[in-house]
């Protein structure tokens, strides 16, 4: 490793764990000053409270990782160019390939821990930060329950699957249900689609259902089963989906792997809306490499422009790069673009940007 390499990386880090330490201690303050009245009002435990804000740690790391890569790049590139050291640089033969090569390596090490964070600590902080917070946060219950959750999914008794596309806490009703029954080698042996389902009498009443058998190859048997109005031998209450493990949102990369597998059998549309989220798991924490690529011809070519200047920059990029990000990955959940493409499109995009950009510069 060259001088000029030890010293970007040294002033890169710097910035960079500042801004992490920034947004991380903005975050606690106005979450906290927000929630004080419940707190107060809840007798909430300081350790709880403590470990709902520690929870949060991994979440608020994998978000602002790229704004922070970003900052700390516009801020060392600038520092170069306000004392003439890329001038000195270039002068004496070095290109921004070059240059930019410690910028990669920093960006890459980046990606490479968010994406560990995201994959391993983030399902499982999601799960404990949202169990505390519906537990011991929320003053109205009846407030709390009129929200609609979607795509729910268990791991139900009797080697049952059931997805949820869509589940109303406050009546206990349940949209677009599919239901795999499995015997104990996971082979599906019957698929049953409603498109309803209500609790009533303590027990599941299913509407509009349609029944498949199948054999050991996985072929249909049989002519498919209609029924108007199904009851169900299913253990499972609402309780139970309302416990947030089974949600996508909360599995780690293997769990959702072998969800979509073990879902196979089921519609179209909801196995195309979890490979959108598996691909988007992987492919979200390379933004802060693609990131700072982008950020490094801006920086240069907007020399002595100052530092709110860097400022502004830096979140006219973020907010181009995730409003790119999310319509992707709308597109994708949709069945416009396949999956794969919908969760990378972004980071294509940029990084052919980036590319263009850099070759510009460099001449």
């Amino acid at each position: 490793m060259k001088i000029i390499d030890r010293y970007v990386a040294r002033e890169f880090v710097l910035p960079f764990i500042a801004c992490l330490t920034i947004f991380i201690s903005l975050f606690i303050i106005i979450d906290l000053c927000s929630r004080m009245e419940d707190i107060l009002k809840q007798h909430v435990d300081w350790r709880i409270m403590l470990k709902y804000y520690l929870t949060f740690l991994p979440i608020i790391f994998v978000h602002t990782a790229p704004v922070a890569a970003l900052l700390s790049t516009l801020y060392v590139l600038g520092d170069l160019s306000k004392y003439n050291e890329v001038l000195a640089l270039k002068a004496s033969g070095m290109n921004i390939w070059r240059l930019a090569l410690p910028f990669f390596f920093l960006g890459l090490i980046i990606s490479i821990a968010t994406l560990l964070i995201n994959v391993e600590l983030v399902p499982r902080a999601n799960l404990i930060s949202t169990t505390i917070k519906e537990e011991y946060l929320s003053t109205d219950k009846k407030v709390s329950e009129k929200r609609i959750i979607t795509n729910v999914a268990l791991y139900a008794a009797h080697n049952r699957l059931i997805h949820v596309y869509q589940f109303y806490p406050q009546d206990n009703r349940l949209k677009e249900i599919t239901i795999l029954e499995q015997d104990e080698d996971e082979r599906v042996t019957a698929k049953i689609q409603a498109k309803e389902a209500v609790w009533k009498n303590n027990r599941w009443e299913f509407y509009d259902c349609v029944v498949y058998n199948f054999n050991n190859l996985g072929q249909v048997i049989d002519e498919p089963y209609f029924a108007k109005k199904m009851l169900l031998d299913i253990e499972e209450t609402p309780k139970d989906f309302l416990r947030r493990e089974s949600s996508a949102e909360f599995m780690d990369l293997k769990q959702l792997k072998d969800y979509i597998k073990r879902l196979s059998g089921s519609t179209a549309k909801i196995v195309q809306k979890l490979l959108v989220e598996l691909h988007y798991k992987i492919s979200f924490p390379f933004i802060s490499l693609v990131i700072i690529f982008l950020g490094i011809p801006f920086a240069l070519s907007t020399q002595g422009t100052g530092k709110i200047a860097s400022l502004g920059l830096c979140i006219l990029i973020v907010f181009f790069y995730f409003s790119i990000t999310n319509l992707s990955r709308t597109l994708g959940e949709y069945g416009t673009l396949p999956p794969l493409l919908s969760a990378w499109f972004a980071n294509i995009l940029f990084t052919s940007v980036a590319i263009m950009l850099m070759r510009r510069t460099s001449k």
